[in-house]
């Protein structure tokens, strides 16, 4: 699948899914992608985490139910206010939760606007894989707080065709 940056492809990359390969050489330090991103608040984040949760639960507890999904999410968000271990407590709650995180990027904001919180990034960056060590990684995200953007950067030469992964953790600022 084409996406609208012409330096990489949206392609299955085997168990884990679809994934970005680049559709020309990269350079070292060559910008991959600049996505806008939304800074989530503590809400929002919580919600957002709790979502893979109340949609698991709902599979297994309503599923033979016809009702519509507001309904569904109010008996959700009835039951987790009730018995929140109910919702929250099972094996596959927690994968789905964790699950979800992996779109997620801490966005590290000046104290007196918050601090640390989560953002969601948009465009291509958002489907790009894990690298399991340092040494796998080819890319890395930078943060642009002011403008609430972050830029996918080659951190060596990549090839036509590999797959770019960087590495799911807290993302360095881009000095602006």
């Amino acid at each position: 699948m084409n996406s609208d940056n012409p330096k990489v492809l949206i392609k299955p990359v085997g168990a884990k899914g679809r994934g970005i390969v680049a559709a020309t050489d990269i350079a070292r330090d060559e910008l991959i992608s600049r996505a806008p991103v939304k800074i989530l608040g503590d809400l929002e984040f919580s919600m957002l985490r709790m979502m893979p949760a109340l949609d698991s639960y709902a599979e297994r507890q309503l599923a033979d139910r016809d009702w519509p999904a507001t309904k569904v999410l109010l008996k959700c968000l009835e039951t987790l206010l009730k018995d929140p271990d109910a919702v929250l407590g099972s094996d596959q709650s927690q994968t789905a939760a964790k699950s979800s995180i992996m779109y997620m990027f801490v966005w590290n904001r000046p104290a007196d606007q918050g601090g640390e919180t989560t953002a969601i990034v948009f465009g291509v960056a958002g489907l790009c894989n894990h690298a399991t060590d340092e040494k796998q990684a080819n890319a890395v995200m930078v943060q642009h707080p002011s403008e609430e953007q972050m830029d996918m950067v080659a951190i060596r030469p990549i090839t036509c065709g590999e797959e770019i992964l960087i590495r799911y953790r807290s993302v360095p600022f881009a000095g602006c």
